[in-house]
């Protein structure tokens, strides 16, 4: 159920551990259920966490193709995501 994996996503983010996040994520994909701009800012939060740029790019990047439009809460998360990044 979507509500679940969002749930376990953003926990799993919170606590900086976004290798079972994404993990968490391919397995939704993978039973036929898409992520939501909630789901993806919350990746990006933790990529915003952790300090990891990169795979805050692959998230948004994964968030453009499914056609997810980003909100306004999306741009201030890439904000911080460059920010932590020094750039």
């Amino acid at each position: 159920d979507l509500i679940t994996f969002s749930t376990l996503i953003k926990g799993f983010c919170a606590l900086g551990d976004l290798k079972k996040a994404f993990a968490l994520a391919k397995e939704l994909k993978s039973r036929g259920l898409q992520c939501d701009e909630i789901m993806y800012n919350s990746l990006l939060e933790g990529c915003v966490h952790i300090g990891a740029l990169r795979s805050g790019l692959v998230v948004f990047k994964d968030m453009l193709d499914a056609r997810v439009a980003p909100s306004n809460v999306t741009f201030s998360i890439l904000v911080k995501l460059y920010a932590n990044a020094g750039r």
